[in-house]
């Protein structure tokens, strides 16, 4: 009677010891700190795009002006692109209708900081033509050159500026400063409203952004 009573012991102590092992165990066990891997920066910033947009446009000596206008941006190469526009605008003097057109045609370099954020100067040459009341017409050639940046607020939303120093050919000159953002519809398709201040005339310009 007395060894099943003594088995029966050394079982029961082996069974505590076995049901308590693992407790001591881990309370002495080093807690591994899991660190979430960051999400990768995404690339939200393209250069091959048209603007078809809606211009309006208040003169300092003319009435106020609507128009339309349409911009191009094209890589080339490496953080080189293409950049051109053209526009048309229509105003009064004095009851007579006026017409301005404009375009322009030059390059860009792009400066990525982050995949979110480029710097970036233009320069190009600049055509303006005014057809007024009377016959009275004229044109003028010259040339821009400027600093800007782009950012993306968000993947789906772009702010954007530029600043533009302008100088015709007969040695007027003036500085422009265009600033906006544009926010996507799809992947393809976005809405721009932007700005273009000078010491002439204030515009405002909403349309489409079409990506390619």
């Amino acid at each position: 009677m007395n060894r099943p009573s003594h088995l029966n012991s050394l079982a029961a102590a082996a069974l505590f010891a076995v049901g308590i092992t693992p407790a001591f165990a881990g309370s002495g066990a080093k807690e591994i700190a899991v660190v979430p891997t960051p999400a990768p920066e995404v690339e939200c910033l393209s250069y091959d795009f048209i603007d078809l947009q809606y211009i309006y446009t208040s003169f300092d000596s003319m009435a106020d002006g609507h128009g339309a206008g349409v911009n191009f941006s094209k890589g080339i190469a490496g953080n080189v692109y293409f950049t051109g526009s053209a526009d048309w605008s229509s105003s009064s003097i004095d009851h007579a209708d006026v017409d301005l057109y404009g375009a322009t045609a030059g390059l860009g370099y792009a400066i990525p900081v982050s995949k979110r954020f480029h710097l970036n100067i233009e320069a190009g040459g600049i055509y303006s033509q005014f057809d007024g009341p009377y016959g009275y017409d004229d044109e003028e050639w010259g040339g821009y050159v400027g600093p800007g940046f782009r950012y993306c607020l968000s993947p789906g939303m772009e702010l954007f500026a530029n600043v533009y120093y302008v100088l015709f050919e007969g040695g007027e000159d003036l500085f422009e400063t265009n600033v906006g953002i544009v926010a996507n519809i799809t992947e393809t398709v976005a809405f721009k409203v932007a700005g273009l201040l000078s010491e002439d005339d204030q515009s405002v310009m909403a349309g489409l952004r079409f990506y390619y």
